[in-house]
């Protein structure tokens, strides 16, 4: 009896700290170990001894039949405003994964649920105080990368799910939740065994707690992109060399084709030196999962460079489609260095004007949108060592 007051003491002091100043946890298992790094929250408990592989930074737990459970101190954190963010690669390929959970049973009154449908790729996350408020959000996977990044945010009565730095889920409460039960926390460790729920087979990385709800810019923040080709399509001139390069903390699973004009197809950065204009695509290979991204390297030869033909569009509609939106000089790789482009209005009005052979206008001025209409180019530029002027209008559609 005594020991268990003594630890009950404790909890509560241990409950105050964490409750007075805003933190964030980490969890990164980091030479396979168990420690939060932040050095505020004790050591995550595992069923089995922890084996580790390559993660998303470092690297990650095994989780094939182990179940992690949280300090309990961790309860505190659901009273009020939280953030809790993980690393998972799901290796499953069916049914729907236990991933985290923090209820007695499945129909508790007060429960913090986290699954994922492998035959849709969703997460569904259900958040439940008592009998009367119950919410269930549910977040698409993305589906260009291995590694998902999950973050469940609470900041008052905004809940809001993110996959990978973007918004995948949201929803405004009826109430503020108190979702502290007195039950641990646990990975793979759900009770609801009526749901069919399936131990997740695959990694865990880089776990967050936070005591207060995170926003957009936190969560990009956290979020590091993987399985991808971070080089965007580009020009680069006949007899040049060029880095390609991709993000991946696995790198042994990385294959880059056509391999005849890179030094190494097996590595993520490699140099690319084509003869013609190629599209070069990334194989990621890990565990189960298995994707392809692309670049396009287009390749121009100086001698045939036509320097009075620069090219501009007759309209553009900046309306935020993601599609024709900006304004712009179409082969800047023509340009060896601009005096001037400049975008007038019909008074004559400079409304735009850089020095970037790369800038780009949106159709606004003074950060206020312009009203549909016609306006005016005018460029002053060098090209193999001559001056060249070119003028024209275009029209701005909305």
């Amino acid at each position: 009896m005594i020991r268990y007051y003594f630890f009950f003491i404790l909890l509560c002091v241990a409950t105050t700290v964490l409750s007075q100043t805003k933190f964030v946890s980490a969890y990164d298992f980091a030479g396979c170990g168990t420690k939060d790094v932040s050095g505020r929250l004790s050591d995550i408990s595992n069923s089995v001894l922890l084996q580790c592989d390559c993660g998303v930074d470092n690297q990650a737990a095994i989780m094939n039949n182990n179940t992690l459970e949280f300090p309990a101190t961790i309860d505190s954190l659901f009273k009020s405003d939280v953030t809790v963010c993980f690393d998972v690669l799901i290796e499953n390929t069916s049914g729907e994964v236990d991933l985290m959970s923090k209820s007695y049973k499945c129909n508790a009154d007060t429960a913090f649920e986290i699954s994922y449908r492998v035959a849709d790729s969703t997460f569904v996350i259900l958040l439940k105080e008592g009998v009367d408020e119950s919410y269930v959000l549910y977040a698409k996977a993305d589906p260009a990368s291995c590694w998902q990044n999950l973050c469940v945010s609470i900041r008052g009565l905004d809940i809001r799910v993110y996959v990978n730095g973007a918004e995948a889920a949201t929803l405004i409460a009826n109430d503020l939740l108190r979702l502290d039960n007195s039950i641990a926390l646990t990975f793979n460790g759900s009770n609801c065994q009526f749901n069919n729920l399936s131990a997740l087979k695959g990694r865990l990385d880089r776990i967050r707690f936070a005591n207060y709800g995170f926003n957009a810019e936190d969560v990009g923040s956290f979020y590091i992109p993987q399985q991808q080709i971070l080089t965007r399509d580009t020009i680069i001139f006949l007899g040049d060399q060029f880095a390609l390069r991709a993000a991946s903390e696995c790198p042994s699973g990385i294959n880059w084709s056509p391999a005849g004009s890179l030094s190494n197809p097996g590595v993520l950065a490699p140099t690319a030196s084509p003869i013609v204009t190629t599209r070069y695509s990334a194989s990621f290979q890990l565990g189960q999962c298995r994707l392809t991204d692309t670049v396009l390297v287009r390749v121009v030869d100086k001698d045939k460079l036509e320097c009075e033909n620069l090219r501009l569009p007759t309209a553009f509609t900046p309306n935020g489609d993601q599609l024709n939106d900006e304004f712009f000089i179409s082969n800047p790789y023509l340009i060896e260095s601009l005096q001037y482009f400049s975008i007038l209005d019909r008074n004559g009005g400079i409304v735009f004007s850089t020095e970037d052979p790369q800038g780009r206008w949106d159709g606004t001025f003074k950060s206020k949108a312009l009203n549909p209409g016609t306006f005016f180019y005018r460029i002053a530029y060098t090209c193999k060592g001559q001056e060249y002027k070119s003028k024209g209008s275009f029209f701005l559609m909305r």
